[in-house]
């Protein structure tokens, strides 16, 4: 499997490649009023209006301010209906063997441990791998007109 590592804070996180349409830069995002804090707004993208998730703030880190090096990762959605995930940067590209992959630990019922698909070891260092599919609720489709 092929993956995309980025970071968050100190912390890295990886999604499949295969879900990924493209990497670029933090662009200014539009406010959308009564949506989660998480929601960043929405973005232009190449004629498309996307939502952008922050997942520093759905996942409650501590928010860093931005720099050059912070970009969005726009995602095949459900129904080719992207999203763009807001990261402090994106680091590299993995092949990663499955076998280097382990399940998340079952510690309780909130949305972050949702999302994880799993955890891959990778020399010396953790990264979590994400379910694209798991980063927006269920609840939250129809108001972002993802159903």
């Amino acid at each position: 499997m092929q993956i995309v590592v980025f970071g968050l804070g100190k912390e890295q996180y990886a999604l499949d490649i295969q879900y990924i349409q493209e990497i670029v830069s933090l662009q200014e995002t539009t406010k959308i009023p009564n949506m989660p804090d998480y929601i960043e707004g929405v973005v232009n993208f190449r004629g498309r209006i996307i939502p952008v998730i922050d997942l520093a703030k759905k996942f409650n880190f501590d928010i860093k301010d931005q720099d050059d090096s912070a970009r969005l990762i726009v995602l095949e959605f459900i129904k080719n209906k992207p999203i763009a995930i807001k990261t402090d940067y994106v680091n590299e590209v993995l092949t990663i063997d499955d076998a280097n992959i382990e399940n998340p630990p079952k510690l309780d019922e909130q949305e972050k441990e949702h999302c994880v698909k799993g955890i891959i070891k990778n020399d010396d260092r953790l990264i979590i791998l994400l379910d694209h599919s798991k980063i927006i609720t269920a609840e939250m489709m129809p108001e972002l007109d993802i159903e």
